[in-house]
């Protein structure tokens, strides 16, 4: 067992569920007494849920704190992470300063020994298979969507039509583009997003009138759309006179 510099103790309960320190608090003391006697320790708790690494506070004020031959003591494994990519993760970052960790109801995950730190390699050996596994699924699963034809992202605030009016428009040169904007119950910004100020589309207003019309040149203007007014966020819809 190692000697260490200064000893952080961590402490953590859920903010969902009714519990208190005094486990954890018996369990690490505990241990401190029996393999360290008489040595000082810095105590740090919070109440704070595990899945959410952000409002971890406390911990993150602790791993910026340790310094080489420093030691974070927590009572078991779900007090500083939730599974063992996030686990692996904070091993990581203590490992760089030169600190040691110890989970007193799982004295295997120590990395105050070689035995410990046996058993930490292994951990990252098998999250780094599974990783690699997880993308290669999710590559597949994607290239497969694809073929059947899935389109992926948010659907486009406009319809082909619509943006096709909206490029015939702006090739006008006595168009506003900010009443342009209001006819479709939107910003001139988002115009632009669809259409150059010359009238010209832009890729992405390309691209979402080519999906419905593959031989799209010069298409005569389609039907002035009737702006209709569901609520403020709403976009215009295509009401065509018949």
């Amino acid at each position: 067992m190692i000697e260490p510099n200064n000893i952080w103790v961590y402490y953590r309960i859920s903010t969902n569920m009714r519990q208190d320190f005094l486990r954890q608090m018996s369990a690490v003391e505990g241990y401190l007494k029996k393999h360290f006697p008489g040595k000082e320790f810095i105590v740090r708790e919070e109440v704070a849920s595990g899945m959410e690494e952000e409002r971890r506070v406390e911990l993150k004020k602790i791993i910026d704190s340790l310094q080489k031959d420093d030691l974070l003591v927590v009572a078991s494994l779900d007090r500083i992470a939730r599974n063992t990519f996030q686990l692996l993760k904070t091993l990581e970052t203590i490992s760089k300063k030169g600190a040691c960790f110890i989970i007193v109801d799982n004295p295997e995950l120590n990395t105050t020994s070689p035995h410990g730190k046996l058993v930490v390699s292994m951990l990252s050996s098998i999250a780094e298979f599974e990783y690699s596994l997880i993308r290669a699924r999710c590559k597949q699963g994607l290239e497969a969507a694809k073929k059947r034809g899935v389109k992926f992202g948010r659907k486009p605030s406009f319809t082909a039509d619509q943006i096709i009016h909206m490029s015939d428009m702006m090739k006008k040169q006595d168009t506003n583009v900010s009443s342009l904007a209001r006819t479709f119950n939107t910003t001139a910004r988002a115009i632009y997003r669809y259409c150059k100020s010359n009238g010209e589309l832009t890729p992405l207003g390309e691209y979402i009138v080519t999906s419905k019309y593959k031989n799209y040149i010069n298409r005569p203007l389609p039907p002035m759309p009737r702006r209709v007014r569901r609520k403020k966020t709403d976009v215009v819809e295509d009401v065509y006179r018949s």
